[in-house]
This record gives structure tokens, C-alpha cells and sequence, in this order.
């Protein structure tokens, strides 16, 4: 064959990888499909006592998908859910991904009933993410809340009422093998919840979001209020 071509082996090689490629893409988005109609029917089933049946739905087509509506609730007036799913298609990604700890994602974002006074931050020490906490906020220790999290308010008295809450503690230690980070600000949307994904925590992540929106309209609100 002439120097300047392709040798048989060579087209059969470029040849296996393009369908080696191609299959592994098809298999990867298959599997975040099936993912993601195990996580819809899961949360299907959590979300339509909390919402009903007027609730918002936009899909990211394998990628995941986002939900929201009005919850009846006594804490909550918003509430979004998103599920975020790690890119199968690309296989040597995804193994890259898993092997930097990177996780299929649960995000929940959810407007209180009245605005927050203070800032609060909960962050899991096993992220390696680099993380702050607001500005003006102290590190505050709660008795019963897990070695593994770090807390921080502007507002420490009443945060640490909040979260010594035996709902918000309980709930808090069920999806603790899954918390990343909370976030409450004074802006909407006030809470944010990160979470890796786990279909059998989704109730368990949703209850404490609202056990926390409870606490903290409920806390005292007295005190010296921070920018």
C-alpha cells in the first residue's frame, strides 16, 4: 500500500472505535433515562401530597429535570426540585467523574413564608469543593448535630435554636450519608439544598427542608440584624 494511506488495520481500527464510541453513547444516555424514570416515579409519589396536582415540570432531556409548584405547607411558599444526572454518554468522563467523587445531584430550592432575619450555612466536611460562609456569619455548634457538618449564621442564637429542633436533628440525620451544603439567605429563593442524588432520601431531603423552614419562622427574632 502506498506510505501515504491508511493501512487495512487502520480503517478497521478507526472503524471499531467510531461504533465503539457510538455504542457506548447510546448505552450511557439509556441508562441515565432509566435513572431518571426511577427518580420521577420515586418522586412522583413524595411530591403530589406536598403539591397536589398543579406542579410545574421542565425536562433536560437525559440530563435530568426540575419540578416545581406551591406547597401546603405552613413554612414553604415556592418549592423547586432539580435532579441532575452526571453525563453516562461519555464514559471516560463519567469514570473520571466517580473517581473525583463527583455525584448524580439533587438540588431543592424553596421561598419561605416570610423573609428570613438571619443567614445560615451548613456545610459537609467530605466536599471538595471549596466553600465559604456569608459574610458577618460565626461558626455556632449545635448539640446533636453531626461531627461532619460545619455551621455558620449572623445570627447564632437563633440559628442554633433552629437547629437544635428535634424535626430538623432527625431529618438532618436521615439524609445526612447524602447532604453537601445548605444555604438560608434573606433573598429568595431563602433555602438551598444540595444533596447527592439517592431515590430512597427524597422524602426524607423534602422533610427537612420543610422542618428548617418551620424552625427558623418560628426561632426569635430578636437581636441586632446583620447586612
Amino acid at each position: 500500500m502506498d506510505g501515504g494511506g491508511l493501512s487495512t488495520f487502520d480503517i478497521y481500527f478507526i472503524t471499531g472505535l467510531t461504533v465503539l464510541f457510538t455504542l457506548s453513547y447510546s448505552v450511557g444516555i439509556h441508562m441515565n433515562r432509566r435513572v431518571l424514570r426511577r427518580i420521577w416515579r420515586r418522586l412522583s409519589g413524595v411530591v403530589r401530597p406536598i403539591c397536589g396536582r398543579r406542579v410545574g415540570f421542565r425536562n433536560f432531556g437525559s440530563s435530568g429535570f426540575k419540578v416545581w409548584c406551591r406547597p401546603k405547607s405552613k413554612s414553604l411558599s415556592k418549592l423547586e426540585i432539580s435532579v441532575f444526572l452526571l453525563s453516562r454518554e461519555i464514559i471516560l468522563y463519567y469514570l473520571y467523574a466517580k473517581a473525583r467523587g463527583k455525584r448524580d445531584r439533587l438540588v431543592i430550592l424553596s421561598s419561605l413564608k416570610e423573609r428570613p432575619k438571619m443567614k445560615l450555612d451548613i456545610v459537609s466536611r467530605r466536599i471538595t469543593e471549596k466553600v465559604s460562609v456569608s459574610r458577618g456569619a460565626k461558626l455556632i455548634k449545635v448539640k446533636g448535630l453531626p461531627s461532619d457538618l460545619i455551621a455558620a449564621s449572623t445570627k447564632p442564637k437563633e440559628a442554633e435554636k433552629a437547629l437544635r429542633n428535634p424535626r430538623v436533628l432527625g431529618e438532618l440525620r436521615k439524609i445526612r450519608p447524602i447532604f453537601r451544603s445548605l444555604s438560608l439567605s434573606m433573598e429568595e429563593p431563602h433555602l438551598e439544598l444540595l444533596c447527592d442524588l439517592d431515590e430512597n432520601l427524597l422524602e426524607e431531603a423534602l422533610k427537612f427542608v420543610d422542618a428548617l423552614g418551620e424552625a427558623v419562622l418560628t426561632a426569635p427574632r430578636g437581636g441586632r440584624q446583620h447586612p
